[in-house]
């Protein structure tokens, strides 16, 4: 609670379930649809999905991010990456608010200019 004596403001924290969420050394194989986050440099189940490139930085800029769908033999994975962590954090903020976006086909670009200004091509 803060302010003066003419105002009140309090935050609550609501929290919920997620389901499974797992570390990538415990992911096991790719038996089960997925929502992956980060690259391939810091996620292996990521860099599986990329097909376990030799640069893994290969593909990404700085203040740009993915979304991927992957079809792996009738699994689905959705990969939500950038090259620098507030990339990924910017293309998790469109996952998670995807109405908002126009999102459309196998992969969209996410560019973060900023946490604040986020656009999707």
């Amino acid at each position: 609670t803060s302010g003066g004596s003419d105002s009140v403001m309090a935050d609550k924290v609501n929290p919920f379930s997620v389901g499974l969420a797992v570390l990538d050394s415990e992911a096991g194989s790719m038996s089960k649809n997925m929502i992956v986050v980060g690259g391939p440099c810091a996620n292996t189940v990521a860099a599986e999905l990329m097909g376990n490139p030799e640069n893994c930085a290969e593909g990404f800029e700085a203040g740009k991010a993915m979304l991927k769908y992957f079809d792996r033999s009738g699994m689905a994975a959705l990969l939500v990456a950038g090259d620098q962590a507030d990339d990924t954090v910017g293309a998790a903020y469109v996952l998670a608010d995807y109405d908002s976006y126009d999102l459309s086909g196998d992969e969209v670009e996410v560019v973060v200019t900023s946490l604040d200004e986020i656009t999707v091509s």
